[in-house]
């Protein structure tokens, strides 16, 4: 299209010739009349003064007037004073509207050619001046458009030609002031042509000609009474040639018919150049020399003819289209005439509108104004070249090249406008505004035609090293490759040219202009191409985005890429770019916790691995560590002259802390190591002059808050409440230690661990488990003296450690011998501080026990016959002992049930203070069962296992039989303690070794008990016999004779000891797979229907009384006259009267009843004796026997009722005592 600048012409044109024609004949002579109507408006005086003046100058050398004002001021010939206004329009618009003005139709002799700037051609012949033609012709630029035809989208081309276009019925179709002029048709009105005209339309190859579409109009005059208008007609529409063609007045050929296309050539436009009007003052600058070259060429395809009338007065309008074909590139460059011949003179008037070239580039002027370059200038092609002081290229940039790729340098043309007409115009370049646009694109174009132009090395010279090849494709460093069609030059750089200018000559032959120009010659230049090779460093400036995470963990950082600033490139860095962490000249160094691994030494990814004891980051100031980026082609981030002038990269991160939370500082204190908390409330229990066992071990820890932790205490002497007494670190020979806090691990050995390469043993990893800090500690020492004690153990981050020792040294008596009265902590010795996280406490409590807090000593009761000799057995503790309940709580520190007193422990027989049992004469130590030495107090035996204080007991015959007596021992233990302490296992109590005086000795199975399976006859069922007893399911046992057996017959006795007998029975359904008992199965006194019974009157057959077996009486002293002085006085079914054999008490039982199912049943019978003591005392060890009983049926799981009774019920030996 053409440019802007001359699309809104049109109207001007018309405006300017309608007063060029305001000049009315005022005498035969058709002399112009000097009237003020001849002024054009200052508008357009300013619109095309220029053009006007141009043509003034040009036509110096005619006949024509020599005045250069617009205004008419004297008389003028008129033909020229109308070409001079008509040639202003012509030149100030040729390239929009072009009116051609043609000879007669006899063969001109002489003609006259004119060329615009803008590819507009006007031609005419034998004399008629060349500005008749722009003035008789209106020639518009096509119009191209991309339409869809069918469904296939084609470009559409479309001209407009308005023949006779000065015709006065277009002046009285534009204004009412001609419409009383009478019109006229003669030669002296100045019309078009003279006789018939025909009309010609020349269209260029490039275009579908079947698609050809001609659309004719006409002016057609109306005539009213007084006036006669004119409007425009249609005369025909012609969609294709063919149509056209359908008529004697019209016709066409194409270029391809040879003769007749070259009959209707000759005479219309074959004739031109044959001669030069004398008159034509272009003569040496144009000719018809191109229209003829492109004719012979075979640019014209067809030319449409059409035979009109003479009437001067009627204009013709035309518009022409066709789709292009698609081989057409540059539709620009296609030619088109458009005029029309004289049938009787030389009037022929000729506008082409095609690819002049006006500066004899080898670019056709219409493709210039197209791609808005300048038409008027014939070395237009250029390289980027830098320039100033700064070396810098058009477009701003200081360098076109970096090592690693080729890189490409274009001819190009600046771009620009053209202003003024179109002759005597100029061209102004966008690279010259102010402000210069920053897109090159607005200023340059690199749309270069190929056609005929060639470009070369200038004496094939190129620079040492680099090496031409034929191919853009797998360039290697230092090749070159020159494209010779479109002037492309591509250089890949080498590591040397970083920093270098490398410079190529280039030919440039342009492509030869006479096709478009025949006054033209070929022009050759030579041009420098510069590849100014910048180092890497200076175009990139590695920027790492600050990254994100917690101490204690490990991370990669993002990529590094150029951040644009300092007119850097923005983006990745360059392929083969590599990295290293390193000191620069200057800076910090690199943190020992970052490095770059094997695999991103080509990335630089960064690997951080803070450890968990680090600071946080200060706000907006992360960490950073210095990273050297080395450049494919070498260049460092370190250089001076890098981007950033050598100053360091760093790789930065932004480092977190967990909130600590509330308890981050952990202690706990155990009982020993690895054991679990004490309870803080019971604390400690240690033995006086004994080293402390076991070793209670202190632990304390934080989970998130760095910081050494040093374990400190304060312990006070509470033995004493009204003068308490302070410690520092330990009390009474107990001392409280702390270790050395753990060690960190370093960030190589941390490395080493996380690597599976060895971890350092005893130290602190990142992956230790929610530890950040640890410290130990232990109580150890020996207690010299007994006593309650509270020890407040301190577990201290350094701050509150400063605040301790300066505590500390406020009071100079906490670390003396005697201790200070006061405490060093108070509430406020650690205010500003956060407990739970700097600091944290655990207060506990000690006591301090000798040996015989441990021991309650236990003689086992002898019995002995008077007037004979027996020794107990040698005393050892037990719980509940010598008046102690079982339950207190003094007894929970006792040694094990039934453990002897220690080595070292010495006894003597001494009563008790205020305690009426005295030591009777037959109350003595044998041998050396005391364990005292002689004339001193303190063992004779100290290491031997021996067990001593055995008392022997040698009643005579006169001494109380049956009776209880006691003998006091005072028991003296290793550590100087006694039995008469307040602290000791027995309380201070006497301590006794009981004897019983009996008529007999009582054997060691005393107590008996047999099962039969009926009274009188029956068989003997012994302990875990295997056969047992075996029912059915409705089997009875009684004493009636329907009964299926008899009762189940159980027997228990003594033979010395006094006690009633209690029977019991334990039963539970066995199951048969496991052998186990049945879940709830187990039954008390009775089975699967059978029950546990007496007798009434204890007699056989008497009535049975479940539950209660049968118990006989010992008969008291007046029974036993009664029955010694009368036998039939005696009841032996309820009384014992002493002179029965072997029998000292009994008790019956009976099993009866009936069975109600079948199955496996196991049952154990029970003998208790009631412990009787002295003054008809009674132990209840039955009713402690159901009581435990009960408790086991509710919830025996896996346990065995005899392991029960054996630990809770019946600690006495079997069969002796209960």
């Amino acid at each position: 299209m053409l440019p802007a600048k001359f699309r809104g012409f049109a109207s001007r044109v018309g405006r300017l010739a309608s007063r060029a024609l305001v000049w009315r004949k005022t005498s035969a002579n058709d002399a112009v009349r000097t009237s003020s109507t001849a002024v054009i408006s200052s508008s357009n005086a300013n619109t095309f003064g220029a053009a006007s003046t141009s043509f003034d100058n040009a036509v110096t050398s005619s006949n024509a007037a020599t005045s250069g004002s617009v205004t008419i001021a004297r008389a003028a010939r008129p033909s020229h004073t109308l070409r001079r206004a008509l040639f202003a329009m012509f030149v100030a618009a040729a390239t929009i509207v072009t009116m051609l003005i043609v000879p007669p139709v006899h063969n001109a002799k002489a003609d006259q050619a004119w060329w615009d700037k803008s590819g507009n051609g006007f031609f005419t012949h034998n004399g008629y001046w060349v500005g008749d033609a722009q003035r008789d012709i209106d020639l518009s630029y096509p119009e191209i458009e991309t339409v869809n035809d069918n469904g296939r989208i084609r470009r559409k081309i479309t001209w407009k030609v308005t023949f006779n276009a000065n015709s006065l019925a277009l002046k009285r179709m534009g204004s009412s002031q001609f419409a009383a002029e009478n019109i006229g048709n003669q030669k002296s009105d100045g019309q078009a042509w003279d006789g018939r005209s025909y009309i010609y339309v020349y269209l260029p190859r490039g275009i579908d000609d079947s698609s050809v579409h001609v659309y004719r109009e006409y002016t057609k005059r109306s005539l009213l009474p007084g006036q006669t208008n004119f409007n425009w007609s249609l005369q025909g529409d012609e969609k294709n040639p063919g149509e056209f063609n359908a008529g004697w007045t019209r016709w066409t050929y194409t270029y391809a018919d040879g003769p007749k296309f070259q009959h209707d050539w000759n005479l219309s436009l074959g004739n031109l150049g044959q001669g030069k009007d004398p008159k034509d003052q272009f003569k040496d600058q144009f000719d018809t020399c191109e229209v003829k070259k492109w004719k012979e060429h075979g640019d014209f395809s067809r030319v449409l003819i059409s035979r009109e009338n003479g009437d001067t007065v009627t204009a013709y309008r035309w518009t022409v289209s066709a789709y292009l074909d698609d081989s057409v590139t540059v539709p620009e460059n296609l030619p088109f005439i458009a005029g029309f011949r004289s049938d009787d003179s030389d009037k022929h008037k000729f506008a082409i509108m095609g690819p002049y070239d006006t500066d004899g580039d080898g670019f056709p002027d219409l493709w210039e104004h197209a791609h808005n370059t300048n038409p008027d200038s014939w070395d237009e092609l250029r390289y980027p070249e830098p320039k100033g002081a700064f070396g810098r290229f058009d477009d701003g940039k200081d360098y076109n090249a970096v090592y690693g790729k080729p890189y490409s340098q274009k001819p190009f043309m600046y771009t620009g406008k053209w202003v003024g007409d179109s002759v005597k115009g100029h061209f102004e370049y966008n690279k010259d505004k102010n402000p210069k646009p920053t897109n090159p694109k607005d200023y340059k174009t690199e749309d270069i035609p190929q056609n005929g132009i060639a470009y070369v090395f200038t004496n094939q010279k190129l620079p040492d090293g680099v090496r031409r090849v034929w191919s853009s494709n797998n360039m290697q460093d230092g090749d070159v490759y020159l494209n010779e069609f479109t002037g492309e030059v591509i250089y890949k750089p080498r590591k040397q040219d970083a920093g270098k200018t490398v410079t190529f000559n280039i030919g440039i032959n342009y492509p030869d202009p006479s096709f478009y120009n025949c006054k033209k010659s070929q022009v050759s230049v030579s041009k420098k191409v510069v590849f100014k090779v910048k180092k890497m460093s200076q175009l990139y400036n590695p920027v790492y985005a600050t990254k994100d995470m917690y101490a204690g963990t490990q991370d990669f950082s993002d990529r590094p890429t150029s951040d644009g600033s300092y007119g850097s490139i923005k983006g990745p860095l360059p392929e083969g770019t590599t990295f290293v962490i390193g000191k620069y000249n200057h800076g910090i160094e690199p943190l020992s916790w970052s490095a770059i691994q094997p695999q991103d030494n080509k990335t630089g990814s960064v690997y951080f691995y803070p450890n968990k004891w680090l600071s946080a980051s200060k706000p907006n100031d992360p960490y950073k560590t210095p990273v050297i980026v080395t450049y494919p082609d070498g260049s460092k981030s370190t250089d001076g002259d890098s981007i950033t002038k050598g100053n360091p990269v760093y790789a930065k991160v932004n480092l977190k802390r967990h909130d600590p939370g509330n308890a981050d500082l952990q202690l706990h204190i155990a009982r020993n190591k690895n054991g679990q908390d004490i309870n803080y409330n019971d604390g400690f229990v240690f033995r006086k002059n004994r080293d402390v066992n076991p070793q209670p071990w202190i632990d304390s820890w934080s989970v998130q808050e760095p910081g050494d932790i040093k374990i400190r205490s304060v312990c006070a002497d509470t033995t004493s409440p009204t003068n308490i007494k302070f410690y520092l670190d330990g009390i009474n020979g107990i001392k409280i230690n702390g270790e050395k806090p753990w060690p960190h691990a370093t960030d190589e050995e941390q490395e080493k661990c996380r690597n599976h390469q060895g971890c350092a043993a005893n130290k602190l990893f990142d992956s230790t488990g929610n530890t950040m800090e640890r410290t130990r500690g232990s109580i150890t020492g020996k207690p010299v003296k007994t006593g309650n004690y509270q020890c407040t153990v301190y577990a201290l981050k350094p701050k509150a450690l400063k605040k301790f020792e300066d505590a500390e040294k406020k009071n100079k008596n906490i670390g003396k011998e005697e201790g200070s009265s006061t405490n060093i902590i108070s509430s406020d010795t650690f205010s500003g501080l956060r407990e739970g996280i700097d600091y944290t406490s655990r207060t506990v409590p000690i006591k301090v026990h000798s040996d015989a807090h441990y021991y309650n000593p236990k003689y086992d009761k002898v019995y002995v016959k008077a007037g004979n000799s027996k020794q107990s057995a040698a005393p050892v503790s037990h719980r509940g002992s010598n008046g102690v309940k079982g339950d207190d709580k003094s007894q929970n520190d006792l040694v094990d049930e039934g453990t002897r007193l220690p080595k070292g422990t010495w006894f003597e027989l001494r009563g008790y203070p205020n305690d009426k049992n005295k030591v009777r004469d037959w109350f003595k130590f044998d041998g050396k069962q005391s364990n005292k030495k002689s004339g001193e107090n303190k063992p004779e035996d100290a290491t031997s296992e021996e067990m001593y204080g055995k008392v022997t007991f040698s009643p005579n015959k006169i001494v109380k039989i049956n009776e209880e007596y006691y003998a006091p021992v005072i028991v003296h233990y290793p550590d100087g303690s006694t039995s008469e302490d307040p602290d000791s296992g027995n309380l201070g109590k006497p301590v006794y070794a009981p004897v019983e005086v009996t008529n007999q000795d009582i054997q060691k199975n005393d107590l008996k008990l047999n099962v039969y399976s009926q009274h009188g006859g029956g068989r003997k069922i012994e302990d875990n016999d295997k056969s047992g007893m075996r029912f059915r399911k409705g089997d009875t046992l009684g004493d009636k004779p329907s009964d299926t057996y008899k009762p189940m017959f159980f027997d228990s006795w003594s033979s010395a000891k006094q006690g009633k007998i209690y029977q019991r029975m334990l039963c539970y359904k066995k199951n048969p797979q496991t052998g186990k008992p049945e879940p709830k199965s187990y039954e008390v006194d009775g089975v699967n229907g059978l029950k546990l019974a007496g007798r009434k009157g204890n007699i056989e057959g008497g009535e049975f009384t479940d539950k209660n077996p049968s118990q006989w009486t010992r008969a008291n002293e007046q029974q036993r006259k009664e029955c010694k002085a009368n036998d039939s006085k005696c009841d032996r079914n309820k009384y014992l009267y002493g002179n029965e054999r072997d029998t000292t008490e009994r008790t019956w039982g009976w099993l009866h009843g009936k069975v109600k199912e079948n199955g496996d049943f196991v049952c154990t019978v029970y003998a208790i004796k009631d412990l009787e003591g002295k003054g008809n005392a009674h132990g209840a060890l039955q009713t402690k026997f159901d009581n435990a009983v009960k408790e086991f049926v509710k919830n025996p799981g896996d346990r065995k009722f005899e392991d029960v009774i054996s630990k809770s019920v019946l600690t006495d030996k079997q069969g002796s005592q209960d």
